[in-house]
């Protein structure tokens, strides 16, 4: 025999189940089943469930359902309920108790049990305040106890390197309290564990602004600087492309050594050196050192590799600190050579210093280049299957009011139809998933039964006023997690803005698949791979054209490759237009513009080829054709962060800032982790709002401004009347590029009126750039 507490309560015997259809009698056997074995007083009973009685005619209630509850247990085959004297005990000999047992005993129920597990008398009601407060505190009992078991198992798993179970276990604890700031600080450290730092400083981000609506505190030291060591490795991977073989000449597994000089004005240094394991967390160790250093313009930092020889270590580092500005990292030639082709920073050559001794400064963070993969009508024809394809499953619904209404199943379907306007990621349809649900599938299935290769899964919970989604996605070839994430807030508010919620699901679910599938593209062999494959390259290859304008020039070939093998692939066509302007800008005055066209003739309904399209415009002073196609490209897919915030600056060239901060502001809520070039146009489209405070505020958020931001930065400043802080920013310019000029910085911003140009112009020539 078991007593079933979790959801609506019922006697089990083998598979017949035993209830009663009034409500205080179920109760009564609930709460006698909590306190099995325990001699409860008859008083106590009828107060509990008859408050609102008086005593005589609440004893009376309480002999007539005790009797019916009796009668039930002999229906079942027993009766363990005794009645000695004023007493009435339910004895537990040979019979389960689900909730007591997991209260009173060391359960191993998994992880997957838990989170299937219904809330104690769940949807379950009974018009008695005494006993509605009873079950509201053994519901709190309950979800502390799961909450424990769950972080027990987190640990062992995280233990044993089980990494995507002990986020799973996590997940669900914060699920049942979101205001456990240690379970938020593990979630971050498993995710951290599994390499993957964007969803660890989301849950930090998620974190924060629980505490900060629920308590209105900040997160203690502790999470503070967690979240700072892994913001400082993130840094070192910003670039999702591999290694090429140039990088994989010198392995990252060589020991590095960091040596921090303060300027010589001061008349002592530190030389004392910090080993690293490789030159990667070389460089993100020393940008988190500038980045909460009080005065980082009094520092020196010499990264060089290390020799085991200490003298001839130090007096590498001595030589590129002679010839280095203060307030400077500077490289060693053969930590530059690990950075040439792959990196997610930038350097410059330094003037070389004692024995000709070839050294680099670190200029800034590479920003990261949008990447956008191809329509699904030219995947390669060597694999049948959409290679980008993904399906949504209903989201299973966990709460108390399940049912009534189907939340999940509407989720769902919203999402689905916003990731659909990613005209590159073929979606199957609302009923596939749906279908695959009902059935009950296993997963291992879905890749066969679907046709796709990306599974979104999740939960949905309601609370009262709170709603939870959680979701995660899955690789179906490589059965790897790729990404998950959850979602919280007031229901009425989520309600009011569903649309701006569902989203930012869709875009979090479209990068990291779209990450995923650059990642397997570039470790593909490169024979025979399809224009898929090409275009993906090309990509890579593309986003590091800052570093060196070979890369641009092999970003050229791999588009080149997947036009030959798919004449009518119209991004491969845009995105070459924006790989040759990298070495050859000229090419956008008539190559590109006839190049853009045709690409349009092939697809016109292309969010990122009328993108392209409007920028090229721009760019030759065709302002209206530019901002008619800058606002097709975002009318066709406004759920695109990337897209949104790529296309605000172009509205500040045009004479409309305004418009540019609306899709900026809306780019940064879809995605809080735009990359570095966003904040630059940001900054930019402040400024040309005469924001100036808030530009300066904005743009100051890199760790290592650009000579860009720096320019918009000291503009911002003399129009504020801080003309040294303004040439303290020219200065900051001349150390990353000593023959920069106004002219240079023109040649990437066309504002439409001449008057903002001659503005501009004007402000940084007093501030001292001309």
């Amino acid at each position: 025999m078991r007593i079933q507490l979790f959801g609506r309560p019922v006697i089990l015997v083998g598979e017949r189940r035993f209830e009663h259809r009034s409500r205080k009698t179920m109760a009564l056997l609930a709460y006698l089943a909590m306190r099995a074995d325990e001699h409860v007083s008859r008083s106590h009973l009828a107060a509990l469930l008859w408050c609102d009685s008086g005593e005589e005619q609440a004893r009376t209630n309480l002999r007539q359902t005790l009797s019916q509850l009796r009668k039930l247990f002999r229906d079942s085959g027993r009766d363990p309920i005794m009645v000695p004297f004023d007493q009435v005990v339910l004895h537990s000999e040979g019979i389960e108790i689900d909730a007591q047992k997991l209260l009173t005993s060391q359960s191993d129920v998994s992880a997957d049990e838990l989170e299937k597990l219904p809330e104690f008398l769940e949807g379950f009601t009974v018009p008695a305040p005494e006993f509605e407060n009873w079950m509201t505190s053994q519901r709190n009992k309950i979800r502390s106890r799961l909450s424990d078991l769950l972080k027990t198992a987190a640990d062992h798993a995280f233990t044993e390197g089980k990494y995507v179970a002990a986020a799973e276990s996590l997940s669900l604890a914060l699920t049942i309290d979101p205001l456990q700031e240690a379970v938020h600080r593990s979630l971050m450290k498993t995710l951290h564990a599994q390499g993957r730092t964007d969803a660890a400083l989301t849950q930090y981000e998620a974190c924060r602004k629980i505490l900060a609506r629920e308590l209105q505190v900040e997160p203690d030291a502790e999470t503070r600087k967690l979240a700072a060591g892994i913001r400082a490795q993130r840094l070192a991977s910003s670039s999702d492309a591999e290694p090429s073989d140039a990088f994989q000449r010198y392995p990252t597994s060589s020991p590095t050594l960091v040596f921090t000089m303060v300027r010589r004005l001061s008349g002592s240094g530190q030389d004392q050196p910090r080993q690293f394991k490789d030159a990667q967390s070389a460089l993100s160790a020393a940008l988190e050192q500038f980045r909460v250093a009080d005065d980082p313009g009094s520092e020196i930092l010499a990264i060089v590799p290390y020799t085991g020889q200490t003298s001839r270590d130090r007096s590498s580092a001595k030589a590129q600190i002679a010839c280095a500005a203060a307030g400077t990292i500077v490289v060693h030639e053969r930590i530059y050579d690990q950075f040439r082709h792959w990196s997610p920073f930038s350097f410059e050559p330094n003037d070389p210093g004692r024995d000709d001794q070839q050294t680099y400064r670190l200029v800034s963070e590479m920003p990261r280049h949008k990447l956008q993969v191809m329509p699904a009508n030219a995947s390669p024809e060597v694999n049948p299957m959409a290679e980008f394809s993904v399906a949504v499953l209903p989201l299973k619904d966990r709460s108390p009011n399940a049912g009534d209404f189907a939340l999940g199943d509407v989720m769902a379907e919203e999402i689905t139809h916003r990731l659909s306007r990613f005209r590159n990621l073929t979606v199957a349809a609302p009923s596939a998933g749906q279908a695959f649900r009902a059935q009950g599938f296993p997963i291992d299935d879905a890749q066969s039964r679907l046709g796709v290769n990306y599974l979104v899964d999740g939960n949905v919970f309601r609370s009262d006023d709170r709603l939870r989604v959680s979701l995660t996605l899955t690789d179906l070839r490589t059965n790897i997690l790729v990404f998950s994430d959850h979602f919280d807030g007031s229901f009425e508010l989520i309600f009011s803005h569903q649309g701006s919620l569902i989203d930012r699901i869709s875009t979090s679910i479209f990068r990291n698949a779209e990450k995923a599938e650059v990642h397997r593209a570039i470790r593909a062999p490169t024979r025979d791979i399809g224009a898929y494959e090409w275009y993906l390259r090309g990509l890579a290859s593309h986003r590091r054209a800052g570093i060196s304008p070979e890369n641009a020039r092999q970003a050229f070939s791999y588009f080149s490759h997947a036009i030959d093998i798919d004449p009518d692939f119209a991004r491969a066509y845009a995105w070459r237009i924006c790989a040759v302007g990298w070495y050859a800008p000229e090419y956008f005055v008539d190559p590109g513009l006839r190049e853009i066209h045709h690409a349009l003739s092939i697809d016109e309904y292309d969010a990122e080829v009328q993108r392209i399209a409007g920028a090229l415009h721009l760019y030759r002073g065709d302002y209206d054709d530019g901002i008619r196609h800058i606002e097709y490209a975002v009318e066709l897919n406004p759920s695109d962060a990337y897209l949104l915030a790529a296309s605000a600056v172009y509205w500040a060239y045009y004479g409309e800032p305004e418009n540019g901060l609306k899709h900026i502001e809306r780019a940064m809520m879809l995605d809080p982790f735009l990359p570095v070039w966003c904040v630059e146009d940001h900054g930019v489209v402040l400024y040309s709002m005469d924001a100036y405070a808030e530009a300066i505020e904005s743009l100051q958020r890199l760790s290592f401004p650009t000579r860009r931001a720096l320019s918009f930065i000291a503009a911002s400043q003399i129009a504020i009347g801080e003309l040294g802080k303004a040439k303290s920013a020219v200065n900051k310019i001349r150390l990353i590029e000593r023959d920069y000029s106004f002219e240079q910085l023109m040649l990437t911003e066309y504002f439409r009126h001449k008057e903002v140009r001659t503005t501009l112009r004007n402000r940084l020539n007093q501030a001292g750039l001309t």
